[in-house]
């Protein structure tokens, strides 16, 4: 509930209309994600399918959220876009704290 309401903070401040009502599934194909990461990093990120289809689209998604979150430094050991997809709450609130402890370390420098 708290990277719930962490998220939506941040989505609802971006003037984002589509909140976070469920996390297991409603990051899982990516589209919601890429927004909180872009929404976070002040930055935007290439190569996100906006409506994507298939289950393939969507990890593809997620592979570029963790990608970008690598590039900028983030840990994302240990996190794969499937079990993301798939909706395992272990992984994405590890992706959301790994997010979280980013933004804190932004806002220090």
């Amino acid at each position: 509930q708290i990277y719930t309401d962490w998220a939506n903070h941040y989505l609802a401040k971006s003037g984002h209309k589509r909140l976070i009502k469920d996390l297991q599934t409603d990051v899982a194909d990516g589209v919601l994600l890429a927004e909180i990461i872009q929404v976070v990093a002040n930055e935007k990120i290439d190569d996100i399918n906006g409506c994507p289809k298939s289950r393939s689209q969507m990890i593809e998604n997620i592979d570029a959220c963790l990608s970008f979150l690598a590039a900028k430094g983030v840990n994302i050991q240990g996190l794969s876009a499937e079990e993301i997809r798939n909706g395992n709450l272990k992984a994405i609130l590890g992706l959301f704290f790994s997010l979280s402890r980013y933004k804190q370390q932004q806002q220090q420098a």
